[in-house]
């Protein structure tokens, strides 16, 4: 399929956040480190490691529990916070003050460079929303005027791959999926929603990882440099 192609027919564009306008992985490494910093002043006799290692039991244990509760985040994260210091007993406000400990740094994200041009360039011909499974706030980073909506998951329906927040598209702005294309980093969470969802999808690869192309609605690009180009080609 040709991008050329696929656009005439489109009137929202959706985007996953995370890996597909930053790099989020040091973001989230430098996130998690200040939790456990903030954690460890009030418990200095266990080790950074030890820390993490109980956090982790205790989040597989939530989501064992209640897996589509738990896709929700910020709710994932504030319920093993507040059961870790239960487990260690430490007073409920530092479970809170551990959060936000984490949520500062989450926000400390760079953009790629492309991805103010690429926004505003789409702005002026599609409806562009955000769809995502983190819980970054676009406000904080200075992009939410780019975007007409942004959902997340837990808040705004399940988890990608499941396709529960682009069906929603449909009936919001009183579009079919022919109309919908999403762009994505994760051929498993973000085509997987688009296929399930039956709308277009752009995948521009963030990590190595096996996936099913046989799509005939996907088109991948090797960077996001290079789908701003193309559309720039077919919009400025």
């Amino acid at each position: 399929m040709k991008f050329s192609n696929l656009i005439e027919n489109i009137e929202i564009i959706g985007f996953d956040l995370d890996d597909t306008l930053w790099n989020n992985h040091p973001v989230i490494n430098e996130a998690v480190d200040e939790q456990f910093l903030f954690l460890s002043k009030y418990l200095p006799n266990f080790s950074l490691e030890h820390l993490r290692h109980k956090f982790q039991i205790i989040v597989q244990q939530l989501i064992s529990k209640n897996p589509i509760e738990c896709e929700d985040m910020t709710n994932l994260r504030m319920s093993a916070l507040s059961e870790f210091c239960n487990q260690f007993e430490l007073e409920s406000p530092v479970a809170k003050q551990a959060f936000e400990a984490f949520y500062v740094k989450r926000q400390a994200v760079t953009l790629y460079p492309q991805t103010k041009p690429l926004l505003s360039l789409l702005k002026k011909h599609f409806t562009v929303v955000a769809i995502s499974n983190g819980n970054v706030d676009l406000h904080q980073i200075g992009i939410a005027h780019l975007f007409d909506l942004h959902w997340q998951a837990g808040r705004d329906g399940r988890a990608k791959p499941h396709p529960e927040m682009l069906l929603r598209l449909k009936d919001v702005f009183n579009v079919t999926m022919d109309n919908v294309l999403y762009v994505g980093d994760s051929y498993k969470n973000d085509l997987g929603a688009a296929k399930a969802a039956g709308c277009y999808s752009v995948v521009i690869p963030s990590a190595v990882e096996q996936h099913d192309v046989s799509y005939e609605r996907l088109i991948t690009f090797d960077d996001l440099q290079q789908f701003y180009d193309e559309c720039k080609r077919q919009l400025a």
